[in-house]
């Protein structure tokens, strides 16, 4: 049963057991949908005594009223029989009414190109609602992708390990080498790309490159903060503690406490580390 509700309509359609209007003005607006309804119902309640050979004359009226009324509503696609859900051309013609239709559409063309790209040119959240094997499509990701990074958390493995999926996503956000492989991660093109948009990206980047001397100095030359993550064998390096502290006093703190460690680590005295930290303007 096909049942629609607005305002001014109050519709339980296509059996007839209630007005097609109720008591509210109806307006024009309403018109061309209320028009597909009535040719709906009329059209099925004819088909009972039917001859066969002429079934396929009443199911393509039956698609072309269809038509008609998704075209004033992608909604309606929610309401029609399991084999419209799984005609491709109204389908699409929902799905270009709005992204969320695809909640509606079968199985079978949540799997169809096309119907995914016209989905998530519109909204990357219809990647959610697209089958396993285009959530694995890199092509259909990366167009997702350039509507949000946030796309890769409905990503399959396949996506994630693309270098060009992840540089168009670092473009808006470091955050989104957390869905990165581990090999991307060490990948230094992509990070370096990635921390030149965004310095936190030197969270996510692999052991390796924390030592980078390159890659952290871009990233400190952002935002001090970038320090949290940098390898211990670059804590001490005067390089790095004069480009952090050219920003602001609280990283001091942190290279003072950094030297002190690695005097204590190596069995140098206070005095010794206090000498050359106060070299550093580090006392």
């Amino acid at each position: 049963m096909w049942v629609y509700q607005c305002s001014r309509i109050n519709l339980n359609l296509l059996d007839g057991s209630r007005p097609l209007v109720d008591d509210s003005e109806d307006k024009d607006g309403d018109s061309n949908l209320l028009a597909a309804v009535i040719g709906l119902r009329e059209l099925r309640a004819s088909t009972a005594d039917v001859d066969p050979s002429k079934l396929a004359q009443h199911w393509q009226g039956e698609v072309s009223l269809t038509q008609e009324a998704i075209a004033a509503d992608w909604r309606e696609l929610e309401h029609v029989s399991q084999a419209l859900q799984d005609d491709r051309d109204l389908v699409l013609l929902a799905v270009h009414g709005s992204w969320r239709a695809l909640g509606f559409a079968s199985q079978r063309l949540r799997s169809d190109r096309e119907v995914a790209f016209a989905a998530v040119a519109q909204n990357w959240q219809a990647l959610n609602l697209l089958s396993d094997a285009l959530k694995d499509d890199c092509s259909v990701v990366l167009e997702a992708v350039r509507g949000s990074w946030e796309a890769l958390r409905y990503a399959l493995e396949g996506p994630r390990a693309d270098k060009q999926v992840l540089l168009e996503a670092t473009k808006q956000s470091g955050k989104a080498l957390q869905y990165a492989s581990l090999q991307l991660r060490a990948d230094r093109e992509l990070m370096l790309h990635a921390v030149i948009c965004d310095w936190k990206a030197l969270k996510y980047a692999a052991s390796a490159l924390l030592a980078d001397r390159e890659l952290v100095l871009v990233a400190l030359r952002q935002d001090w903060g970038a320090f949290a993550w940098v390898a211990d064998i670059l804590r001490t390096d005067h390089t790095f503690t004069a480009e952090a502290t050219k920003q602001a006093w609280p990283a001091v703190l942190r290279f003072r406490a950094a030297r002190q460690a690695a005097a204590a680590g190596s069995g140098v005295s206070g005095s010794k580390s206090g000498r050359h930290g106060r070299g550093l303007g580090i006392s």
